[in-house]
């Protein structure tokens, strides 16, 4: 501290932030790594899925995942990011937040599955297919579990912090 009582500015040690430089960039090929390995294999998943089911049946699939993305959009309407800004604008209630936006992700995750049963149920009704019944039963399991995925991303989406190695997701 100086003689005014003002804290001295620190020197910038440039070593830190050549240090600080390479980790952002390291970090933002790796994630430009995984996106482009996440899309390499989720063609090669497409290309499977239209070879082993067919033209109505990947018709069937597309439908299904599309009703699914629609009823749980729909049912959760924004809760995880209420969730994310209610524990970040106060961290020492967090456990508290926590524990009430897990009984309301159960109700939200309750509800995507019988809203996705009876749509996916109700839009296949004349169909007497037990396979796509089979897969009407797994797009409501895993609507219900895209909820709870949300729930635990939004939790720790609060706790992050903004440092230099968050600075490649803003980038």
């Amino acid at each position: 501290m100086n003689s005014d009582s003002k804290p001295v500015p620190e020197q910038v040690n440039r070593s830190t932030l050549s240090r600080n430089g390479q980790r952002i960039v390291r970090n933002g090929w790796l994630n430009l790594a995984g996106h482009m390995l996440y899309a390499l294999l989720q063609l090669v998943v497409v290309f499977l899925l239209a070879r082993q089911l067919g033209m109505v049946g990947l018709g069937d699939y597309y439908t299904l995942i599309t009703l699914m993305l629609i009823v749980q959009l729909i049912i959760e309407s924004g809760m995880g990011t209420v969730l994310t800004m209610s524990i970040a604008q106060s961290p020492d209630g967090a456990r508290q937040r926590i524990a009430e936006a897990s009984g309301i992700y159960s109700i939200i995750s309750l509800a995507s599955a019988l809203c996705m049963l009876l749509l996916g149920g109700g839009l296949f009704l004349f169909r007497d297919d037990t396979p796509f019944r089979l897969a009407i039963l797994g797009a409501a399991v895993a609507c219900s579990a895209i909820q709870w995925q949300r729930f635990a991303a939004a939790v720790f989406q609060a706790s992050e912090t903004f440092v230099y190695e968050n600075l490649a997701k803003v980038l």
